[in-house]
């Protein structure tokens, strides 16, 4: 494609308008440059775009007024000092449930320095001159202004925060589209094909694009660049306020010995606290240890993560076309029910937001997850912030959906039915949030050419079976011979599992009462469920069982299938007693009907099929399909993994936990014999994602293999 900006850099070193000192840039080649582009004190800078006058001041951006909000102590049920030493205790127990340390300080002087009548409203951001004074993005109003008396606060300014984010991504992506987005108003771009392209330095495009980004904006930025983003995030770091920085590879070890370990990536106040305690204040201290004793200390992975980090060292590319992975909404201010109607009436109304945002990206839903924030029992009956949640116990439980969806009704039924099962007191609710997970997209196709393609081929069909099959459903059929598809039901009638991105199969047998989703069928208005059961009726005439009786006729049945084996006994025995009860009960139904079910698997295999990975397999041959997957490749692709585990998960739906148990431990042991760490890992993905979806259906982990000899 053609780049407007790419055109404007040459244009610029054509007209030869570069210092001198950059000139011997120009001819340079580069290997790798990572630029890091982050906006000032952003929302303060959009504010302070209708308020230049107050540019010279210190200023923040908060809900509440710089004289500070009603004091707490007339709001009747409140009482900061519980508050604060709950929070204390909780966030010791914290740290010791995790075996970690933590400067419990800073925590100390925060908390002594909030009294009673200070404002407890949180400073969203604030510019450098109010930095001056001590004040950081998150303080409270009461605190900061104590350190700042004549601190200005403006509002928040949302459609001004949209606008100039959006102008930011478009200005860059005028000259390239390799960005990795960071937030709204932070980004990394891999420069080193633009700049090499144009003929350009680093700092010769910083400040043509500073410059740029400023004039639309009103806002300034700040850059920094380096070969990896790991040292083009440090520049920027150096660069700001409205600067630039180019870290070049002969200034790297100078450079990075100066830095604070704090401001690594990944470095928290528990790793900042116990590296401080080491003695490991910069990164010129860390530099001395060697790797073996930073891996025994934090972990494999961290120890060489800081081992690494410390020398400017980073592997981890950028990534242009990100996946969305969730859609959600959450609101934890304000929240406060008098009864359940006003409860499921919030609910509605979250369930519409989340449901618009899921629209705006063309994505549908396969996981619907409710998080609740409940006052803690011992928390003062009212929060020391103004209808802010105080402290809180999180809880969350999920539903699996057995068709992808974007339905809001359908939503809105699954989140309520999670918060019944929650059993949550309205008046105690403090915190409400709506996630949707296992996205997938509305338009876009699965992925052809990985490794598991070349096995997912549709068996060929005898051409006269073919033949007879296509004349016995002449009925309904358009003049090509295909089931019509004009009929609005038609989407009703599919596997009980969709698997993402599949190429859409057509179908050439009459319905069977089993492919029919008894949920989904009684959750349809009248009108259509009635259109439903009329089309389904005529269908059903065409054909009947083998003892003459018509398959309509039949009720619907549908079985757990869960036996003792499967159960991981330790997590049954935690479980409160009369749920112990009922799973023991359901467990010795199974095995009385074991015996029927056994007779009658053949009958039930043909009528109730499971979820398939093309929409030809049965979960019988999965297990053929498995074997040749890891003989056949050295390491997955990840597109294969999340297949697989797609396929495993609507096991878990549709509730064929034996299949389920089949396939899973054909694929451990068919890992356990490459000794691949790459395929190990791969394993316990799937795996992981199975529980997930087990505990959200039955409440319960599989017992399912977890290690590899050798491992």
């Amino acid at each position: 494609g053609i780049f407007p900006g790419v055109e404007r850099l040459k244009i610029l070193n054509k007209s030869q308008i570069v210092d001198s000192f950059q000139q011997s840039d120009v001819i340079q080649k580069y290997k790798s440059v990572i630029m890091h582009i982050d906006m000032d004190c952003f929302f303060v800078s959009v504010g302070l775009r209708k308020r230049a006058d107050l540019r010279e001041f210190p200023v923040a951006v908060t809900h509440a007024k710089a004289s500070g909000e009603k004091s707490s102590s007339h709001r009747t049920g409140v009482d900061r000092k519980a508050e604060f030493d709950l929070y204390k205790i909780r966030r010791e127990e914290k740290c010791k449930g995790k075996n970690q340390q933590s400067d419990e300080k800073p925590w100390s002087d925060w908390a002594e320095a909030i009294n009673e009548h200070d404002s407890m409203s949180e400073i969203a951001s604030c510019n450098y001159e109010a930095r001056k004074y001590g004040l950081k993005n998150g303080m409270f109003m009461g605190q900061a202004l104590k350190l700042c008396p004549n601190l200005k606060t403006i509002p928040y300014d949302f459609d001004g925060y949209k606008e100039v984010a959006y102008c930011l991504y478009d200005t860059v992506s005028s000259y390239t589209v390799d960005i990795e987005a960071v937030s709204c108003d932070e980004m990394f771009v891999d420069c080193t094909s633009l700049l090499n392209s144009t003929g350009t330095s680093p700092l010769q495009f910083a400040s043509m694009l500073r410059t740029e980004i400023k004039d639309k904006t009103g806002c300034p930025c700040s850059t920094g660049f380096g070969s990896n983003r790991l040292q083009a995030r440090l520049a920027t770091k150096r660069a700001k306020p409205d600067g630039q920085y180019y870290l070049e590879q002969a200034d790297v070890q100078a450079f990075m010995s100066d830095i604070k370990v704090s401001d690594l990536p990944g470095v928290g106040r528990s790793t900042s606290y116990k590296l401080s305690s080491m003695g490991l204040q910069t990164c010129f201290d860390l530099q001395q240890v060697s790797l073996s004793k930073l891996q025994a200390e934090f972990g494999v992975k961290s120890g060489e993560a800081l081992y690494k980090h410390c020398r400017g060292e980073d592997t981890k590319k950028l990534v242009f076309g990100q996946v969305r992975k969730s859609v959600s909404a959450e609101v934890n201010y304000g929240i406060r029910f008098k009864n359940q109607g006003e409860a499921d009436t919030f609910l509605e109304e979250l369930s519409r937001e989340v449901h618009n945002r899921l629209q705006e990206v063309s994505m549908k839903t396969r996981l619907v997850t409710l998080k609740l924030m409940i006052k803690a029992k011992d928390a003062p009956v009212e929060s020391a912030k103004f209808l802010g949640h105080g402290v809180c116990d999180h809880v969350s439980r999920s539903s699996p959906m057995q068709a992808a969806t974007s339905d809001l009704d359908t939503i809105t039924r699954e989140v309520k039915s999670l918060n019944r099962q929650l059993n949550v007191d309205p008046t105690e609710l403090r915190g409400i949030g709506i996630q949707l997970t296992r996205l997938e997209s509305e338009k876009v196709m699965r992925p052809v050419g990985s490794a598991l393609d070349k096995f997912l081929q549709p068996k060929k069909t005898d051409t006269v079976a073919e033949a007879k099959r296509e004349k016995q459903v002449s009925v309904g059929t358009n003049q090509d011979g295909n089931i019509s598809s004009s009929s609005s039901m038609d989407q009703f009638f599919t596997a009980k599992k969709h698997v993402p991105n599949r190429s859409r199969v057509k179908l050439k047998d009459p319905l069977r009462p089993a492919e029919i989703d008894k949920d989904v069928l009684e959750a349809l208005p009248e009108d259509i469920r009635r259109e439903v059961m009329e089309e389904y009726g005529l269908r059903a005439e065409e054909t009947t069982s083998a003892d003459g009786q018509k398959d309509s006729d039949k009720p619907m049945q549908y079985d757990c299938g869960v036996n003792l084996s499967q159960i991981d006994l330790q997590v049954l025995d935690e479980l409160p007693l009369e749920i112990k009860k009922e799973i023991q009960s359901s467990l010795n139904t199974n095995q009385r009907n074991a015996s029927n079910k056994t007779e009658k698997a053949s009958v039930a295999a043909s009528d109730c099929q499971g979820p398939k990975l093309d929409g030809s397999l049965p979960p019988s041959e999965v297990r053929t399909l498995i074997k040749a997957w890891t003989a056949s490749e050295d390491s997955p692709q990840s597109c294969d993994v999340e297949m697989l585990a797609d396929y495993l998960q609507g096991l878990v739906a549709t509730r064929q936990l034996v299949s389920l148990d089949v396939c899973i431990s054909c694929l451990h042991r068919s890992i356990e014999k490459k000794h691949n760490k790459v395929w190990q890992e791969a394993y316990h993905s799937v795996v992981t994602s199975v529980q997930q979806i087990m505990v959200a259906v039955y409440g319960l982990r599989l017992r399912i293999p977890c290690t590899f000899s050798g491992s």
